[in-house]
């Protein structure tokens, strides 16, 4: 297939949503664990990653349909980026929290927005949607299976601190970069 700006489109939403998917199940349990946090941190985290998903996430869906695909994009890897970016500065209780509750959101509605920008991008066009919907299963398998890797050594690797930087930088920079698109 030659359409590379096609395939840059893939690889600016797939990674980085299969990326964030993988967020609360790679790294931020093992985080709360690291940090010395009791385990119940993490059931509250999941409570809450399940509630802003699942009605929050898929409310801001409905209301905020007719935004422009890459504006909502941009706002859905925005959201994933200020859940990694309140940690920064200190992992604390709180922190964690706000960022499961960001991360859910990011599930609820990144999920469906970015999922859909491929398919209704203009650079796909004349492609059938079931099998680009399926290529794009296939391409986020992939992310999702190598994202407990990439999450282990941003947390064992250095600077913890600079590895979160690291992280949000990538989803913000990802999310500007959708945004640019017209």
């Amino acid at each position: 297939m030659k359409r590379p700006r096609f395939i840059l489109e893939i690889l600016t939403t797939v990674v980085p949503l299969n990326m964030g998917l993988m967020f609360i199940v790679s790294f931020l349990h093992i985080l709360i664990t690291m940090n010395g946090l009791n385990s119940t941190v993490n059931t509250y985290s999941y409570l809450l990653y399940g509630l802003m998903g699942n009605y929050v996430g898929i409310y801001l869906v409905k209301k905020l349909k007719n935004l422009k695909d890459n504006v909502s994009g941009f706002i859905a890897l925005f959201i994933i980026f200020l859940g990694i970016a309140v940690l920064i500065p200190k992992v604390t209780l709180v922190g964690i929290l706000v960022c499961a509750a960001l991360a859910g959101l990011f599930d609820g509605y990144g999920g469906a927005v970015l999922t859909s920008l491929p398919v209704n991008s203009e650079y796909g066009k004349g492609i059938d949607k079931a099998v680009m919907l399926n290529g794009l299963s296939i391409a986020g398998s992939i992310v999702s299976t190598v994202a407990p890797m990439i999450y282990g050594g941003l947390l064992n690797l250095g600077s913890l601190k600079f590895n979160l930087v690291i992280a949000a930088a990538f989803f913000g920079l990802s999310g500007l970069w959708i945004l640019k698109k017209k």
